[in-house]
């Protein structure tokens, strides 16, 4: 199983995933929705993902952890609708914005220990969650080689 480590800096999974905790990433094992997932984002000095990559990451790179809700089609393009517990909200990320997205390993909403605030914010992320279609990991032979605010690489 291809993976790499890295550590996880936040509080946007609630108890989910605790802020410092070690994570490892597959780079090739299937995405279910409410799966944890590390999401690397494309280099973006212009267009509409500009601003969020250059605010989460240097050099024009960002890494975020989130819960994959679901991939739907938009105007010939995958869309994957990512999520977080805290503050509760959602993020559609066109395919054509991420350099790769894989799951990270023991880490699921299905089966999280969850507190009274995270499991009304999963009660409202539920309803945008998809009926457990898999999706396929994007580009799993990456390996991480930028430092951002999220990711602390610590072994390819």
């Amino acid at each position: 199983m291809p993976s790499y480590m890295f550590q996880y800096a936040g509080q946007c999974l609630g108890d989910l995933v605790e802020s410092g905790a070690m994570l490892s990433a597959d780079t090739e094992a299937d995405i279910r929705p409410l799966d944890v997932v590390s999401v690397i984002l494309k280099q973006a000095l212009d267009g509409p993902f500009s601003e969020l990559v250059n605010s989460l990451g240097m050099g024009g790179h960002a890494g975020v952890v989130k819960v994959l809700l679901d991939a739907r089609e938009m105007e010939g393009e995958t869309v994957y609708i990512v999520g977080q517990l805290n503050p509760p909200c959602l993020s559609p990320i066109p395919a054509g914005a991420i350099e790769a997205m894989h799951k990270v390993d023991g880490a699921s909403l299905v089966d999280g220990p969850l507190g009274a605030h995270d499991q009304a914010a999963m009660k409202l992320l539920l309803q945008f969650a998809g009926k457990g279609k898999a999706v396929a990991p994007i580009n799993p032979d990456y390996v991480s080689s930028w430092p951002a605010t999220t990711f602390q690489e610590l072994s390819p």
